[in-house]
This record gives structure tokens, C-alpha cells and sequence, in this order.
């Protein structure tokens, strides 16, 4: 870690304490290639787990090995708070989407959270439920729509390249798969639902499956079972490879590289991938993820062997987005 002297990364931004030098010359990477890993290869996944996996393949492959990350606990407040962070008002405006689906009215959601201790005290707590709930209404009602017409869900078991991929999919409307989540598309909310689409798919029937978010659709296209078999063979190859060693896959700033690759701005995918991993001034970089630092630690992690999984995940996935 940067904050110790002795990290290389500090020589390599200009260190000038040459005490430490012989100490960062010695430090290796985490991980300096794949691990024997005891008992059979993978021959069954789930799908959800599949799905986990390539939320965070260095989160998968460090817990395989029973370490805890630290940083991912919680601390006391230490002050009384007058707005939420980021993640508390995802949690506040998940909450208030899921009471509204159920028929709740919005002042019955906003009682519900505040008494849960959800909100800022008094009129701070007030304004900014009433403002998310205003956000959300158009939302809601254009989610509960599409849930008129859910069908039975779908069970799934295929066998891909030797392994047998199983799950039960939960969401179908119209054939396909349906998601929805009260923020802006991530390409983790694309990538989770291009994994179930390919299972659907693959088991011989579905339709368009769509994620609907705050400023945009998502809908991909109909895939036959070949297809759909030959992605998810690529997807469960990198899954066994990342039980070995940390898999150089990032969800955004993978798809930050894949995206230039396919709008044909390819001399542009390393800087965007860069700039997802580092991040700036108003967002933080995929980089400090703690799994990610340490997983990564002590090593280049936009490598070419990046370059290669960002294209063999996404490329397929955004060549099945229906446009227009």
C-alpha cells in the first residue's frame, strides 16, 4: 500500500527516499501466477454464482482462499447526519422503489424509514425523501408495468464445455429476462443480466430480456442456443481460470476498454480504461476497490492479458444490444 515507504508504487511516482528503495526492489506481487488448487476441477456452477464472480473475480478468488477484507466493515457515525452518502440513498431510494411496487403510498415508505433510522432527523429527513420519491414515481410506475406481465420462472440446467451451468431465473416477462435497479445503467447491471440472457438462451428458448434504470433501457437481442453455449464456454473458462489466480477483469473499467474497441476508437480504449482505473477528482477510480488493491498489489493490472478478457467478456454482450 502507498501509504507504507517501502511500496513500489511510490518510487514509481518519484520517491526520494532512497532508504526504502532496496526494500520496494524486493516486494513482489501478491499472487505471481496460478495456484494449485486442491480436489477436481469445476464441473457444476450456478448461475447466480457465475454472476457473483465476475461482480469481483478478485473478491471470489481471495475469499476461495478464506481471507477477509477489513476495509469492507462498518463504523460507528461519530455525528448526527443532515443528508445520506451515496450508498445510503441508493439503500433509501431501493426501499422506497420496492414499497411503492408492493402499493405502499409514499408517506407510508418515508413513516417506514424514518423509523428505521434511515433518514436525517426531522425536516433535512422530509426534503430529501419527498424529493426521491417524486424521482422515482415515472420509475416505479414504468417498472410495475412491465411486472403486469411476469410469467413463471425459469429453471435452467445445461451442460457448456463439460460443466453443468444451473440456476432458476427469477424475473421473465415477454420470454426474456427482466431487471431494474433505481440508479443510472452500470455496466455491472449490464453484464448480470447479459449472464442470465446467455443462460436463458442456451436452454433452448426466450426472448428480449431488458434492464430498465433512471436514464435508460437496456435490451438485448434474441441469441440462438449455439451462441448462447459458445459465451457462456468463454465466461466459464474465465471463471476456472480466476479460481487459480486473481483474473485482471474490473467490471467498469473493463467495459470503459471494451466500449472504445467497439465504437472503433481503438487507440482511445487504454486511456479510458485508465481513467475508469484511476479515477478523479469527482469519482473515484475502480482501483480502490480493496479487493482489487490487493489482489493487484505489486502488479501492472491493465496488462494485455486485460485487454484480452475485456474484449472476450464485452464485445459479444454489446454486439447484442438491440439499438435505436
Amino acid at each position: 500500500h502507498p501509504l507504507q515507504p517501502f511500496s513500489r508504487r511510490n518510487f514509481a511516482l518519484g520517491s526520494y527516499a532512497a532508504e526504502w528503495r532496496p526494500a520496494a526492489a524486493a516486494s513482489r506481487p501478491f499472487i505471481e501466477g496460478p495456484i494449485a488448487i486442491p480436489g477436481e476441477a469445476v464441473s457444476e456452477v450456478a448461475v447466480d454464482a457465475l454472476i457473483r464472480f465476475f461482480d469481483n473475480p478478485s473478491r471470489h478468488f481471495l475469499q476461495s482462499l478464506g481471507l477477509y477484507n477489513a476495509e469492507h466493515e462498518e463504523a460507528l457515525e461519530e455525528s448526527e447526519p443532515f443528508a445520506l452518502d451515496a450508498l445510503g440513498l441508493y439503500q433509501l431510494k431501493s426501499e422506497l422503489l420496492g414499497g411503492l411496487l408492493e402499493g405502499d403510498d409514499a408517506e407510508t415508505c418515508r413513516r417506514r424509514a424514518a423509523a428505521r433510522g434511515e433518514l436525517p432527523h426531522g425536516s433535512f429527513g422530509k426534503i430529501l425523501f419527498d424529493e426521491q420519491a417524486e424521482g422515482l414515481r415515472g420509475f416505479a410506475e414504468e417498472v410495475a408495468e412491465r411486472l403486469q406481465r411476469r410469467e413463471a420462472r425459469r429453471d435452467v440446467t445445461i451442460e457448456v464445455a463439460g460443466v453443468e451451468l444451473r440456476g432458476r431465473l427469477e424475473l421473465v416477462v415477454d420470454g426474456g429476462l427482466c431487471s431494474y435497479r433505481p440508479g443510472k445503467l452500470k455496466p455491472r447491471d449490464q453484464l448480470r443480466l447479459w449472464i442470465g440472457h446467455l443462460a436463458l438462451c442456451a436452454s433452448g428458448g426466450g426472448g428480449r430480456s431488458m434492464h430498465l434504470a433512471t436514464d435508460k433501457q437496456l435490451l438485448f437481442e434474441v441469441l440462438d442456443s449455439a451462441c448462447a453455449q459458445s459465451r457462456l464456454a468463454a465466461l466459464l473458462s474465465l471463471y476456472g481460470e480466476g479460481a487459480a489466480a486473481p483474473l485482471p477483469f474490473f467490471p467498469a473499467t473493463s467495459y470503459a476498454f471494451a466500449k472504445k474497441i467497439a465504437d472503433g476508437k481503438e487507440a482511445d480504449a487504454l486511456p479510458a480504461a485508465g481513467s475508469a482505473w484511476e479515477g478523479s477528482q469527482f469519482t473515484p477510480g475502480e482501483r480502490l476497490d480493496p479487493w482489487f488493491e490487493q489482489a493487484m498489489r505489486d502488479r501492472e493490472p491493465l496488462d494485455e492479458r486485460f485487454c484480452e478478457i475485456a474484449a472476450l467478456v464485452y464485445l459479444p454482450m454489446l454486439n447484442a444490444v438491440v439499438k435505436g
